[in-house]
């Protein structure tokens, strides 16, 4: 169930195509500290980070293996990894909207 709330939110992210003994230890681990709403948010919070997604200095790319690592699913809860208003790249899209406004008035 886990795997397929992943697949099925994290669109952007590597796929899961099978389920190891390690990964499924993994899983009860979380699922014994978070619910199953807690790791819907987390999954729906990295499917929305641009950061996760590959939009970072390295083209690093989250993947199930790293969210459901402890401590990182906490600070994927937490918002760590929020798009933030200040990023440049979306001051410049903000911007780019502006003009294409007056523009188009």
């Amino acid at each position: 169930q886990i795997v397929d709330m992943y697949n099925e939110t994290c669109i952007a992210l590597p796929k899961v195509k099978s389920l190891s003994d390690a990964r499924k230890k993994t899983i009860k681990a979380r699922l014994n500290k978070y619910s199953l709403a807690d790791v819907q948010q987390a999954f729906t919070n990295a499917e929305e980070s641009d950061f996760l997604k590959g939009n970072n200095p390295r083209n690093w790319t989250a993947d199930f293996d790293w969210i459901m690592k402890d401590s990182n699913i906490a600070k994927v809860l937490d918002g760590n990894y929020k798009n933030r208003g200040d990023n440049p790249q979306n001051q410049q899209s903000s911007v780019n909207n502006y003009i294409d406004m007056w523009r188009n008035a």
